[in-house]
């Protein structure tokens, strides 16, 4: 019985640890609430969002961490919700690209399913000035009963970390690091160029974010407004 105990106590010891190793740029905590605020190139709020961590689990030597979100747009009521994945795994976090459409994309196609494929979106755990990210391609379909009806692709490219910087939000302020990326957007109403830049602080996630269209006009904007659970 005392060997059983301590085999538990162990047990749950390095899955603890897992939990810590997987939590560098996400809120890898169960119960953990997001809640961020969309907003156009002039600064008017036209989006709220709120991210929960619903549940944890190992798998293998990581941990995933299933999140639930909702959406709602200003002014009209309409209301998005669903669920993703958020996966660790030696030492990198995964995030379902979904997570990253815009509000207006996915209100745009609210009476369909959405079925998203390809890289996802990965963040190491230890980032450094200067440091190269992968690249990443991912597809997003749009389904009517079960029948593909639009689809469209996008390109992660040129992710690099620019710099260490300290980002002050409604939520609070927080040292983060700064990355980049170029995203080349085909398909339906979206083919295009921009350019993205995100700040990440450690056992948060995304703090701020920032989307400039190909001419570098500012064209959106997302901002962290509230954290409990942490």
């Amino acid at each position: 019985m005392k060997k059983l105990s301590f085999f538990a106590l162990a047990l749950l010891f390095s899955l603890k640890m897992v939990a810590q190793d997987c939590d560098a740029y996400y809120a890898m905590k169960k119960g953990a609430v997001l809640a961020y605020s969309f907003r156009d190139g002039k600064g008017q709020e036209t989006t709220v969002s709120e991210t929960t961590i619903l549940d944890l689990s190992s798998v293998g030597n990581g941990v995933n961490a299933r999140i639930g979100y909702k959406m709602l747009s200003n002014g009209k009521g309409d209301t998005i919700s669903g669920e993703s994945t958020v996966r660790c795994q030696d030492d990198v976090l995964t995030m379902d690209f979904g997570n990253f459409l815009p509000p207006k994309t996915q209100a745009s196609f609210e009476s369909m399913e959405i079925e998203v494929s390809g890289d996802g979106i990965a963040i190491p755990n230890r980032l450094s000035t200067g440091q190269k990210l992968p690249d990443a391609h991912n597809e997003v379909k749009m389904l009517m009963n079960g029948t593909p009806i639009i689809t469209m692709s996008f390109d992660m490219v040129e992710r690099e970390v620019l710099a260490k910087e300290t980002v002050t939000t409604p939520a609070g302020s927080y040292e983060c690091m700064k990355i980049s990326y170029r995203l080349n957007s085909g398909g339906a109403m979206i083919n295009g160029t921009s350019t993205t830049i995100q700040w990440y602080a450690k056992g948060v996630g995304m703090v701020k974010s920032e989307s400039y269209n190909k001419k570098g006009a500012l064209e959106s904007t997302v901002l962290l407004t509230r954290v409990s659970g942490l």
